[in-house]
């Protein structure tokens, strides 16, 4: 297969090549190796970490320099080193990856002490990691790569940083020294009158050509204290931050698409002042994304337990809790069910698919393929801390409470599709049941037969069938005896286990090693009252 993949396969055909757009204007071209090589390459980078984390368990100041395409380290750290720092020097590298060539990376695995390869060995790595004699972007070992080889570059600046009484950090292509002296080391850097900007020093630029790299001098910049300083795109004056330009430009973006269903991309503004056509999106998914990156910045800074985080929170975070609300309750695009956790969802999944052909406007099957016309409320993100809502009936309850006032605010357009809440009919539904009935929705009680109920607006409550001889009832109720009696490991299931004991496995076994394996054989026929109020709650909605 090795030899098949490096030397029978043509050239042109080991990569596909595409553009994508850089943050800061310009496009980066990425090549995507082809599955074989994809798979090859995927295998020697498993390799080549597992030697660097042995390498700096041995000797952790090794690699103190480096944040990028290391596991454990982010750019938020990378910037943390220089907060409150009077001076911050941000330095890029030209064309960094593919300065590191086919030679140095075969040099590399030859000369360096810790690895010592034979060249045959050290050829036929390069050989799988370089095109067009370089490391290419899309391919899975040119980080790690890149990581070992730079070591060489990091080593010298850390030592020359040392020399002049200042911190050095390297993630991936940028560069950044920073001092708390009262004037920054020419050395370093210097300000040309000529070109009327900042250029780096002569023992930096030595010390970079020296290690084999060159640096971009359009992009070298000198922060002082009293303006604002950043480090790969955060700012790090006080403490590390994103942009307040860019967080409020995505704020607004935010808000016009709760409006109109479209927003104006925050990057394309820059085309709009130079009167250019800006890039308009009408899904949530980029906005998404940029949340989720402003989140995790403002959450690094925020050193509070996370208690008091939802209990005192921060500006931003009631707005993206706003932001999931949004997405997951108003502006989806199919309706939702959200039960009381996750092992539920694997319960009514999994009866979906065995039951699809009675219930065509919940789930179909195309040939051998599954398709969901509703979607689970996934349990598994972290930015539920932030939405509040982890599982269990009294976050359910809490989120009923909070509906209407966050309805209020943000359903500024038509809302498409039902929510649709799945909790059992016991002891249990009961804080969810009342708050239903405090914020104005039906009364319900556990023994009323009725399953379906429209408490307000989009959302819908269904409770679990009775299934037995009394009026309570949970969702494990709805199996067969023999699902409910099937032993894993020699031990039965019992719901108010907690995890697993000598005897008994709880929930979350019986639904991972029982349910979701063996979907086609089991008899969910109990579960067709509970689908039918779930396809009756879509239909009332519509």
């Amino acid at each position: 297969m090795l030899t098949s993949i490096l030397y029978l396969t043509p050239e042109a055909t080991k990569y596909a090549s595409f553009e994508v757009p850089k943050k800061n204007g310009g496009m980066r071209v990425i090549s995507a190796p082809f599955p074989q090589l994809k798979y090859l390459q995927q295998r020697l980078s498993a390799l080549l970490y597992a030697c660097f984390e042995e390498r700096i368990a041995d000797n952790p100041h090794r690699a103190a320099s480096q944040y990028g395409y290391i596991k454990g380290r982010s750019v938020e750290d990378n910037a943390n080193r220089h907060r409150s720092r009077r001076y911050v020097l941000n330095v890029d590298l030209a064309d960094f990856f593919q300065a590191i060539n086919f030679g140095r990376v075969r040099g590399f695995f030859i000369a360096d002490s810790g690895f010592a390869l034979s060249p045959e060995v050290a050829t036929t790595i390069a050989q799988i990691a370089c095109w067009n004699n370089g490391l290419p972007q899309g391919s899975p070992c040119s980080p790690i790569i890149s990581v070992l080889v730079g070591g060489i570059l990091d080593r010298r600046l850390a030592a020359l940083a040392r020399e002049h009484s200042c911190t050095y950090t390297r993630y991936v292509d940028d560069l950044t020294f920073s001092t708390k002296a009262n004037s920054f080391p020419t050395e370093l850097a210097n300000f040309d009158a000529d070109e009327g900007k900042w250029v780096a020093g002569p023992q930096l630029v030595h010390a970079v050509e020296k290690a084999g790299f060159t640096i971009n001098t359009v992009k070298t910049r000198l922060f002082a204290r009293t303006g604002r300083q950043s480090v790969t795109g955060l700012v790090i004056n006080r403490k590390v931050n994103v942009n307040r330009n860019y967080e409020m430009r995505v704020r607004a973006a935010f808000h016009r698409y709760c409006r109109t269903g479209n927003y104006v991309v925050p990057g394309s503004l820059e085309k709009m002042v130079a009167e250019e056509e800006a890039e308009l999106e009408t899904t949530i998914h980029r906005l998404e994304g940029m949340f989720q990156w402003i989140f995790r910045i403002k959450d690094f800074a925020d050193q509070r337990k996370e208690g008091s985080k939802r209990n005192n929170p921060t500006a931003f975070r009631r707005v993206y809790r706003d932001f999931l609300f949004a997405k997951h309750f108003l502006f989806m695009e199919k309706p939702i069910i959200i039960c009381e956790g996750k092992t539920d969802n694997v319960y009514i999944g999994s009866a979906l698919k065995k039951l699809a052909a009675q219930f065509p406007s919940l789930a179909r099957w195309n040939g051998d393929e599954f398709q969901r016309l509703v979607r689970m409320f996934n349990y598994n993100h972290k930015s539920l801390e932030v939405l509040h809502v982890g599982g269990g009936s009294g976050d359910l309850a809490q989120l009923v409470r909070e509906y209407r006032r966050l309805w209020a605010r943000l359903a500024r357009r038509k809302v498409t599709y039902p929510v649709i809440m799945v909790v059992d009919n016991d002891d249990g539904g009961k804080a969810v049941f009342k708050a239903i009935k405090d914020v104005g929705g039906p009364d319900i009680a556990i023994g009323d037969p009725t399953l379906l109920f429209h408490a307000f607006h989009n959302l819908y409550l269904v409770k679990t069938p009775h299934a037995g001889t009394t009026p309570k009832s949970c969702i494990e109720d709805l199996f067969d005896t023999a699902t409910l009696a099937s032993p894993v490991g020699g031990k039965t299931f019992k719901a108010s286990c907690d995890g697993e004991t000598d005897e008994y496995f709880g929930k979350k076994i019986f639904a991972e090693a029982i349910v979701r394996p063996n979907w086609k054989q089991i008899n969910f026929t109990r579960f067709e009252p509970l689908l039918n109020a779930i396809e009756q709650a879509i239909a009332k909605y519509v």
